[in-house]
């Protein structure tokens, strides 16, 4: 440790301005089959054509009413990550006594995203992967609850 400099990285943020970033959905989007196809520039024209109601970037041009719905639970997905997120460093450094220790990983994303592939509605697929891995009923409680509530 005293020859290593450790940085700390951290999930790319939410919202910057006001406006939900594309970054972790972009990178989970490779695992969704309707919006695999999409290139970059693409992804980012549909993300903020639906998510941001961005309605004059000529994304309306390949957004079809199944790429939007796979948009809106992608952007879900990512929400309730970040949640859990809050919970988590919330709970680890002492700022709630609410146990939560659950590392939610965009790999927990990745495979939500497998789930929804096989047409299991977003809330259900969050939950058939997120609450199987935490083995305190209390904890998997607040986090069932934490999933409800986004």
């Amino acid at each position: 440790v005293s020859r290593s400099r450790i940085k700390k990285l951290d999930y790319p943020p939410e919202q910057v301005n006001g406006r939900y970033t594309p970054y972790e959905a972009e990178i989970v989007a490779g695992n969704i089959d309707v919006l695999r196809e999409l290139s970059q520039d693409e992804f980012y024209k549909a993300w903020d054509y639906v998510v941001n109601n961005e309605r004059s970037n000529g994304a309306d041009a390949f957004v079809s009413a199944e790429r939007e719905r796979a948009l809106r639970d992608l952007h879900h997905t990512v929400k309730v990550a970040n949640k859990i997120r809050e919970a988590y460093n919330a709970y680890q450094s002492e700022e709630s006594s609410e146990e939560v220790n659950f590392v939610y990983s965009m790999r927990e994303n990745e495979w939500i995203a497998a789930e929804m592939n096989e047409g299991l509605p977003v809330l259900e697929a969050i939950k058939d992967v997120v609450l199987p891995k935490i083995g305190d009923p209390k904890e998997r409680s607040r986090v069932e609850a934490i999933i409800d509530n986004v």
